[in-house]
C-alpha cells in the first residue's frame, strides 16, 4: 500500500508542476511555400481567320516558254484552324489542320510567245488546306515555335477569250 500511496503522490506532484507552468501551445505546423506552376500548353485549340493576300502573281509555263507579268493578288480569304499540342517540360509539339475558303485572283498579261488571245490571263486559287506540325519552347505563357507541313489548293487559269485554260489541285509545302 505504501507503494500505491507513493506513486499517487508522485503523479499528482508531476501533474501540478505541469499545470503550474501554464497552457501548452499547439505544435507549429509547417506550410511549404507556394511555387507558381508553369502554364501548360497541352490541349486542343480552334481558331477562325479572315484576311486578304499580299504579293505578286507571277507564273511561268516552261512547256511553251511563257511567263506572266506580275500583278497584285486580290480577294478575301476566311479559314478555320484546329489543332492539338502536347507539352513535356518546356518543349511543346503538336499538329494542326487548316482549311481556307474564299477566292483570291490576279490578272496579268503574258509574254509574246504565249497569250490569252489579246486579253489578260486570270489566275484564281480557292479551297486551300494544310496539315502542319509544330515544335517550340514555352516560356510560361509565351510560346516560340516553328511550323511546317503540306499544303494544297485548287488553281484555275482562264481568259475572257478562251475561257478556262486549265485547272488543277496544286500541292506544295507551307512554313
Amino acid at each position: 500500500m505504501n507503494r500505491l500511496l507513493l506513486s499517487t503522490i508522485l503523479s499528482l506532484g508531476a501533474a501540478g508542476s505541469a499545470l503550474a507552468s501554464g497552457p501548452v501551445a499547439p505544435p507549429e505546423i509547417y506550410v511549404p511555400p507556394v511555387i507558381p506552376q508553369m502554364y501548360d500548353w497541352t490541349g486542343g485549340y480552334v481558331g477562325l481567320r479572315l484576311g486578304t493576300p499580299l504579293g505578286d502573281n507571277y507564273w511561268a509555263e516552261r512547256s511553251v516558254n511563257a511567263e506572266s507579268d506580275p500583278d497584285d493578288w486580290g480577294g478575301t480569304l476566311y479559314g478555320l484552324t484546329a489543332g492539338y499540342d502536347m507539352q513535356r517540360g518546356s518543349f511543346v509539339f503538336g499538329a494542326a489542320l487548316d482549311y481556307t475558303g474564299g477566292t483570291i485572283e490576279a490578272n496579268s498579261t503574258t509574254s509574246a510567245t504565249f497569250s490569252c488571245g489579246g486579253t489578260t490571263c486570270d489566275t484564281m486559287v480557292e479551297n486551300q488546306f494544310a496539315i502542319r506540325g509544330r515544335v517550340g519552347r514555352a516560356f510560361d505563357r509565351t510560346l516560340v515555335y516553328a511550323t511546317a507541313g503540306f499544303a494544297s489548293g485548287e488553281a484555275t487559269a482562264s481568259s475572257t477569250t478562251f475561257g478556262i485554260h486549265g485547272n488543277d489541285r496544286l500541292n506544295g509545302w507551307v512554313a
